[in-house]
């Protein structure tokens, strides 16, 4: 049914994606003060929106689905989505939005989500065959595994959508994401098990993957060996055979004593597999946040731009690997990186890995990406405000 999806048909697609937005709150200092005022950075984050956030900036349409309450809070996410079609947003008078606060000193976070409006929504609030329209000649359904562990009305919302999609022959993504708040891999795996054969590509991390392996009683490799060692592909490639999905992604990430990251990306496809292992991408980031979403954002721009008959290339894994190193060049979930900047990096670097570090960052390609951040005077449970200025000289 995904014959005729090549090239030219899919340049035009929506991206639509369904999840929760939160607002996130990380000390300014690596050390908080529990007896008196701490400088907090807040932002918005989101897996699905950053998604939807990262394709709008690279030109693409996209379509973000949610629920959020009313005042300066919801205000405060749709302010943040630039050129994300909103219009399909449920927005609730009484309720509050989900929260997260990054506490380093306990190496966690703490999240306070379970009464928010998205969490309790009403799952009959959304009419997927009409969001859908015109089916797979029109939209691109993207979704995590965070959003069915939220609560019983988001699993039944997120089931509905992705039925649906099936059934209109809209082409699907999930990154399973699984977050060890929420519940256990055993119960996200009951979830996701039932879509897999609809999905046209699922991404997990190498932990993820080892742990669904030995849930299947699949022979897994000592997990002392590298990331880079070839049985992780092996191991990738029985996976995507037994769950007969059409590819199974996983990104790899290797950090130094000096902080500097090596992330490349490994898709094993019914054709065989594709790795960027001898083409990676060396950066720095400024915050370990939204590299995911970039990265799926990225391989999601490759599908729609080369279609689904040819997207199956190292080019395309390179795509993603790149922006979401360049995604990480700022802080925040959300990517700011345009498709000219992306290109420019891209052509920079033909054939050969990518050393982000080497290019100046007040200069040239990175320049439009910085932000100038402005901090109030806050505490926890008082105002915490937060003003950022994205500076675009390039």
């Amino acid at each position: 049914q995904f014959a005729f999806m090549d090239r030219n048909s899919l340049q035009d697609f929506t991206l639509l994606s369904f999840g929760e937005a939160m607002i996130r709150y990380k000390p300014v200092e690596s050390k908080t003060c529990n007896t008196g005022p701490s400088l907090f950075m807040r932002s918005v984050a989101g897996d699905e929106l950053n998604v939807c956030v990262a394709q709008a900036m690279l030109g693409r349409k996209t379509q973000w689905v949610s629920v959020l309450p009313s005042g300066p809070m919801g205000q405060l996410v749709l302010d943040s989505a630039g050129a994300v079609d909103m219009s399909h947003v449920v927005t609730e008078k009484n309720g509050d939005i989900g929260t997260f606060t990054v506490l380093p000193e306990l190496k966690t976070v703490h999240y306070q989500r379970r009464n928010s409006v998205f969490a309790q929504h009403d799952p009959n609030i959304f009419n997927w065959s009409e969001l859908f329209k015109n089916g797979s000649r029109k939209h691109w359904l993207h979704v995590t595994g965070i959003t069915p562990m939220i609560s019983t009305p988001t699993l039944e919302t997120w089931n509905r959508a992705l039925n649906e999609a099936h059934r209109l022959g809209v082409p699907t993504s999930l990154d399973f994401n699984h977050r060890k708040q929420l519940g256990s891999l055993q119960q996200l795996w009951d979830y996701v098990k039932p879509h897999l054969c609809h999905l046209q590509v699922m991404v997990v991390s190498l932990t993820t993957l080892q742990e669904l392996a030995e849930q299947e009683g699949v022979p897994t490799p000592d997990v002392s060996l590298p990331e880079s060692d070839p049985q992780w592909v092996q191991l990738m490639q029985t996976l995507r055979s037994q769950w007969k999905l059409r590819r199974l992604a996983c990104c790899f990430k290797v950090v130094n004593i000096t902080e500097l990251q090596t992330r490349w990306s490994v898709m094993c496809t019914e054709r065989g597999v594709v790795s960027t292992h001898a083409l990676p991408v060396l950066h720095r980031p400024v915050e370990a946040l939204g590299g995911g979403s970039a990265w799926m954002a990225g391989i999601l721009d490759a599908f729609m731009t080369e279609g689904l008959d040819n997207c199956d290339t190292v080019s395309s894994l390179r795509h993603a690997d790149l922006l979401a190193a360049l995604c990480q060049e700022t802080a925040g979930d959300h990517s700011s990186v345009t498709q000219k900047q992306l290109e420019q990096v891209e052509n920079s670097f033909t054939g050969q890995a990518v050393d982000l570090t080497s290019l100046p960052r007040k200069e040239d390609l990175l320049v439009s990406m910085h932000w100038y951040m402005e901090f109030s005077a806050t505490t926890v449970h008082d105002k915490i405000c937060c003003r950022s200025k994205e500076h675009l000289t390039a």
